[in-house]
């Protein structure tokens, strides 16, 4: 690590958006913290928040933290809690928890980089129960880009789960209408890297009972509300972004609004 400088960053955001209708409202960043380049530590909380009667929660608080430890491995650490959150009434949660910490050890090439600790606690969509089961133990496993990427490239029946699962390679006519402009879709056998960027999600699976609401991957859809996005994990080689909740919402509310959303990595220059 001589003559190497580490530079941290990471950012955490409660909840954050726009609406186009049935007004124009563009939705400040709540409860909004940024990581100095340095390290240190962030934090921010707002409570009882209410934008009309579409959107409201009873707290968001953030932090991000980085130093670096007594064995010289570099740390960073990035949360968002929201407690009480209500979209249209028609999505609920008692509280919903986004988190992601990196681990650089001094000579390593790459961070370990991990999500545990995010979780829905009582997710409800319509009234109705939502169980969404999270695979900390894969990303936990495969907590580097390229662990991630040799066990996908030789491991054929994992290769084959995880394409289905992400919707990897499920062709845009299996979809609704504008979903393609909604969610990232490589549509493509191999390693779907673009730009740096490989779309996954956390979710393993999501259970539920609400005949009403059609599921693709980690992505529901309700009729005249919109898709909802969950836990969204864009996974690049030395950084990962999570969104726990991203709404796209059609008719006759429109707009697009994230809860929980946060990003870290850690790299040494040169």
């Amino acid at each position: 690590m001589d003559g190497r400088v580490f530079l941290y960053r990471g950012f955490s955001v409660g909840v954050e958006g726009m609406l186009t209708r049935p007004f124009p409202q563009v939705l400040d960043g709540q409860a909004s913290v940024a990581l100095p380049i340095v390290g240190g530590y962030t934090s921010a909380r707002v409570e009882n928040y209410r934008l009309r009667e579409l959107l409201s929660f009873k707290e968001a608080r953030t932090y991000t933290t980085g130093s670096q430890s007594s064995d010289g491995a570099y740390n960073t650490v990035v949360s968002s809690t929201i407690e009480g959150l209500n979209i249209l009434d028609i999505v609920t949660c008692d509280a919903v928890v986004g988190r992601v910490s990196s681990r650089h050890e001094p000579d390593a090439d790459e961070p370990e980089i991990v999500a545990s600790g995010s979780v829905f606690h009582n997710l409800k969509i319509g009234g109705h129960p939502v169980d969404v089961d999270l695979d900390h133990p894969m990303f936990g496993e495969l907590s580097t880009y390229t662990k991630f990427r040799t066990r996908f490239e030789q491991d054929r029946e994992f290769q084959q789960g995880i394409q289905k699962r992400f919707m990897w390679t499920a062709p845009p006519e299996e979809f609704p209408p504008a979903f393609g402009t909604r969610v990232p879709l490589p549509n493509r056998k191999g390693w779907p890297e673009s730009r740096g960027m490989v779309p996954c999600s956390l979710v393993k699976d999501i259970r539920y009972n609400a005949p009403e609401v059609l599921r693709y991957g980690h992505v529901l859809c309700i009729p005249q509300v919109g898709y909802i996005v969950l836990g969204e994990f864009l996974f690049l080689q030395y950084a990962r972004r999570l969104t726990m909740m991203r709404l796209e919402l059609g008719s006759p509310v429109e707009g697009r609004i994230t809860a929980c959303d946060v990003e870290t990595d850690g790299t040494t220059y040169p």
